[in-house]
């Protein structure tokens, strides 16, 4: 491989999940928005499905919208 230098050519990047609150007032974040990865992990769909039904269930107890999106702007991500 002549025609390539000597050194990195790709580079992996490790990334975190945003600290929470994941939620300020009406808005709340889902999915790739909340839970940062590289796309060739294909996980942003599943993460989307797991945050939509942990917001469902806090939907289905609380009274109003503003009272369901607190806990789980401050949940943690799911372990598996």
């Amino acid at each position: 491989m002549a025609f390539v230098d000597d050194g990195v050519i790709a580079r992996t990047y490790l990334l975190q999940n945003l600290p929470a609150p994941w939620q300020i007032g009406r808005i709340v974040l889902l999915g790739d928005a909340a839970h940062t990865m590289p796309a060739h992990l294909a996980s942003g769909g599943v993460k989307a499905l797991e945050d939509a039904a942990v917001l469902y269930e806090e939907l289905a107890i609380r009274d109003s919208l503003e009272t369901a999106l607190t806990p789980y702007g401050q949940c943690a991500p799911v372990e598996r």
